[in-house]
């Protein structure tokens, strides 16, 4: 990878991590085998169940459950994050909020999402918002303080960048029966050329703080086998998903099949006005790229962390301090 296109991820992301991700005091072994950690909340007697009113100040939980009528065809079981963080005592325990990321729904306890979207640490509890196309919307709402990032997350270049986040409670069965498939693993599903789908709350361009879903067409420019699925617009065109998406989906259809192909993680970083010079941010120059972590090349992490994680959910519950990347192994 150049040190152009890690720059140009690095500021395309929705909100980077610090160089610290938070880690186990004691490595656990069943999950180093795995080549993961646990990169959730800390065990600080702050869990929230499911249901309860302390939550962030945006959304509420005393709204019943509506599923149905409100999902987008075409992504029903793309989720938003809600992550809270929970200032110290000093500045009078007051909780803050961070709508900064988005994430699939895989099964009825699991939700996937790019690691430097949680491994940042210091957050207390996620709010999983789905099941309506407006997440301002009397929607499906869960509570996760558990999280898993791949060993090798690299904040700073985000290889290695997926994750998984645990629920503390399931979701309703008929919002998980939408969910799209995931590839085999080292499956080719796409290639240069082919078209998919990504969608998110803040999409098509600049930073835009809206509330309902949209999507967007996007091609594929290039397939990295051990590294990123690269897409732009179609036809060059100024559309595509921007800061605040991070973590959602990239979708694509085989013999008729919706399949979650990517996660994304980031984007360039913007160039310069043709004209004026003057320099452009991030998704404001037509047809620039975004960049997706291939779940095909993660399949079998997916689903080994899942089983490891549903048998022992103690060890894949975070209960130290933090630890610099660099601290850590990877093989």
């Amino acid at each position: 990878m150049s040190f152009k296109k890690a720059l140009g991820l690095a500021l395309g992301a929705s909100v980077l991590a610090t160089s610290a991700v938070q880690a186990q005091s004691a490595p656990r072994s069943s999950l180093t085998g795995l080549n993961a950690y646990a990169c959730g909340a800390p065990n600080t007697g702050l869990r929230t169940q499911a249901g309860s009113s302390e939550v962030g100040q945006r959304y509420r939980r005393d709204r019943p459950e509506r599923i149905g009528e409100q999902r987008d065809p075409m992504f029903p079981w793309i989720a938003k994050l809600n992550i809270i963080h929970r200032e110290t005592a000093s500045a009078g325990g007051v909780s803050t909020e961070m709508v900064n990321c988005g994430g699939s729904i895989i099964d009825s306890r699991w939700i996937l999402t790019a690691a430097h979207c949680v491994a940042e640490g210091g957050w207390s509890r996620i709010e999983i918002i789905s099941g309506s196309h407006d997440i301002e919307s009397g929607v499906v709402m869960r509570t996760a303080v558990d999280a898993v990032c791949h060993a090798g997350a690299n904040t700073g270049t985000l290889d290695h960048d997926v994750a998984l986040i645990r629920l503390n409670e399931p979701l309703p069965q008929t919002l998980v029966d939408t969910a799209a498939k995931l590839p085999p693993q080292s499956a080719e599903v796409v290639r240069a050329g082919d078209l998919a789908h990504a969608a998110g709350w803040r999409v098509s361009g600049p930073v835009d703080p809206a509330h309902t879903l949209r999507r967007a067409e996007v091609k594929v420019t290039e397939v990295e086998p051990r590294g990123f699925v690269t897409v732009s617009s179609v036809n060059g065109a100024l559309r595509g998903i921007c800061r605040g998406e991070s973590g959602g989906p990239l979708l694509t259809r085989k013999n008729g099949v919706a399949l979650t192909i990517g996660v994304f993680s980031g984007v360039d970083p913007g160039g310069r006005d043709a004209r004026s010079g003057a320099a452009l941010g991030p998704c404001s120059a037509p047809g620039y790229n975004m960049y997706f972590t291939p779940v095909s090349r993660y399949r079998n992490w997916i689903d080994q962390v899942r089983l490891h994680c549903d048998a022992d959910p103690d060890s894949c519950r975070a209960q130290g301090r933090y630890q610099a990347a660099a601290e850590r192994s990877f093989p």
